[in-house]
């Protein structure tokens, strides 16, 4: 998790991304690095504080997938109009 929450935000920079775009894939960066760093700085919680974490780590990371994609097709919806194999 921690390895792909940093690609995201250095993708972030290093696309040409929309300011809310970038602000996305930084945010859900930055979700993603948090409960890597959850067990060193916390070692005393125990596991089923810990799968709370991951739980709602999926659930936001669920969430933001959805509206990226939906942001995805309208883009592509926008550029592309009626044509059904547009790429």
């Amino acid at each position: 998790m921690g390895a792909t929450g940093a690609r995201e935000i250095v993708l972030a920079f290093h696309r040409g991304e929309r300011p809310g775009d970038r602000a996305l894939f930084v945010l859900t960066g930055l979700v993603s690095v948090a409960p890597a760093f959850v067990p060193f700085a916390r070692p005393d919680i125990g596991a089923v504080s810990l799968a709370t974490v991951f739980r709602l780590f999926s659930i936001f990371y669920g969430t933001a997938g959805i509206v990226a994609s939906s942001q995805e097709r309208r883009v592509r919806k926008d550029i592309c109009g009626a044509q059904p194999a547009c790429t």
